[in-house]
């Protein structure tokens, strides 16, 4: 017999191969290097192949709103084995190349956030690429990535953009690497973000047929329209958070202040990145490269706003700055 046809999708800068579609990963004709294969499978047959010794504990943390510990296990041959209680059980084979995938619940909402929000991430940079915890959209082809801690508003700027006609990127995990030509682009993501109620809310009319509505935990999970190429990196948003740098305090501040910055810290972009547990030789490498490669490239700008900035002004604003700052780098 024949194997069955494989799904082929991608995200992340590398292609994905499963028996079966998966939610978030819209099907594609595009390729992007080798494919890694993706086995949704149970946790017994994850630790029927994970060897009982030589392995390395990289991480153990107990959540405080899971019955368990959170624990990422490493085998030179291996790979990494990440387990997060209540969300599911993942090996991913030490190049990138192969994911077995165990859902805590196959019905539940959180397995599928564990694969798209933390083991493809990480297979993407055991695949070559760099990682940071940031979103993205692309506006008239080019790249526009916000970085920022978490509460920023990474995420409801980015969906305030596309609903205004920006195309969506990746929510919450942004993956870079080079083009041909050397340059650093952004790649999709998965095609879903994650929202608090009062940010889908605040969309307003924007949202009928923007989104589709797909669940809901601590937030709302949002399936959009997501762009199937992968952008040139040209505009970087680091947001702050009230009295976040420098001691400075925007919390009366009425209005948004959006700087430009010629330098950005060399420590925002590496404390940026998505997976520190990961430290061989080789990513070390790429991550540094990347992080000053980016420095040299992109236009950075600052954004600092407050709670008393109405967010539709403070998207507008953005809005406004992103187009009028494209312009101005595809001049010069």
């Amino acid at each position: 017999m024949s194997e069955p046809r494989r799904c082929r999708s991608h995200a992340f800068g590398f292609t994905i191969e499963s028996r079966q579609p998966i939610t978030g990963l819209p099907l594609s004709d595009f390729a992007y290097g080798p494919p890694t294969q993706l086995e949704v499978t149970d946790a017994s047959t994850i630790d029927s192949v994970w060897p009982a010794q030589s392995t390395i504990r990289l991480l153990d943390e107990r959540a405080d709103t899971s019955p368990g510990s959170n624990t990422i296990d490493e085998h030179e041959r291996a790979g990494y084995r990440l387990y997060a209680a209540g969300y599911g059980l993942a090996q991913i084979a030490a190049d990138g190349r192969l994911v077995r995938y165990a859902p805590a619940r196959r019905d539940k909402w959180d397995g599928l956030r564990f694969l798209l929000g933390r083991v493809l991430p990480w297979t993407a940079l055991l695949r070559g690429l760099e990682v940071f915890h940031a979103s993205a959209v692309s506006i008239d082809s080019q790249g526009v990535a916000f970085l920022g801690p978490a509460g920023a508003g990474k995420s409801s700027l980015a969906v305030r953009l596309v609903a205004a006609g920006a195309h969506f990127l990746t929510d919450d995990v942004l993956a870079i690497d080079r083009d041909a030509d050397g340059a650093l682009r952004a790649h999709p993501g998965a095609s879903i973000a994650s929202l608090r109620e009062h940010e889908w809310q605040l969309v307003g009319t924007r949202k009928g047929g923007f989104g589709t509505l797909l669940g809901h935990g601590t937030k709302l999970h949002v399936e959009l329209p997501r762009s199937e190429q992968p952008a040139p990196l040209r505009l970087v948003y680091l947001l702050r958070t009230p009295g976040g740098e420098r001691g400075e305090d925007d919390r009366d501040s009425q209005h948004p202040a959006i700087e430009s910055i010629s330098a950005p810290d060399p420590r925002v972009l590496l404390g940026g990145t998505f997976v520190r547990t990961v430290q061989t030789p080789a990513r070390l490498r790429n991550q540094l490269d990347v992080c000053a490669q980016l420095a040299r490239s992109a236009h950075f700008f600052t954004v600092r706003t407050s709670p008393r900035v109405p967010p539709d002004e403070l998207a507008a604003a953005l809005e406004g700055h992103t187009h009028a700052a494209l312009s101005t780098s595809r001049s010069k």
